[in-house]
């Protein structure tokens, strides 16, 4: 499936607007993106749905929604999280799992829960699996944020 690509956090990313065609070029923008400061993008698929992804250096977000906002907005839920909102395995462990994580979007600080934040090539993984197929991915948990 085709995607395009739209960066949140600077309008004059030549980029915007960007076809992607194959999983290649995917992989290639996706690890083009790691350098920058915590930011939001928008991968918007041709079906009419869209990963909105963050994305901090290791670390990321994904929330998928319907390009037109009208559907509620799903986040990937970060492994070793149990079901129950807030609690955690990997809490339980003595990790640092509390807090948010920022991510710019039209230079405003956009917290999001640690909750919701997991290793990139997670992130990845779920990217690519949207461009094979246009849905969410199966391999993670997903609940309204």
């Amino acid at each position: 499936m085709r995607l395009k690509f739209f960066d949140a956090q600077q309008e004059s990313n030549p980029l915007n607007g960007k076809t992607i065609d194959n999983e290649q070029e995917l992989l290639k923008l996706l690890e083009s993106l790691q350098s920058r400061e915590p930011f939001i993008f928008e991968l918007e698929g041709e079906n009419g749905y869209q990963l909105s992804i963050g994305v901090a250096n290791a670390l990321g977000c994904v929330q998928h929604s319907r390009a037109d906002g009208n559907s509620a907005y799903l986040m990937a839920v970060a492994p070793g999280y149990a079901h129950n909102k807030g609690v955690s395995t990997a809490s339980k462990q003595g990790n640092d799992t509390e807090g948010d994580i920022e991510f710019l979007m039209g230079n405003t600080p956009t917290p999001i829960s640690k909750r919701y934040c997991m290793p990139y090539e997670n992130v990845k993984d779920i990217a690519l699996y949207f461009s094979r197929t246009g849905n969410r991915s199966p391999n993670v948990c997903w609940e309204e944020a």
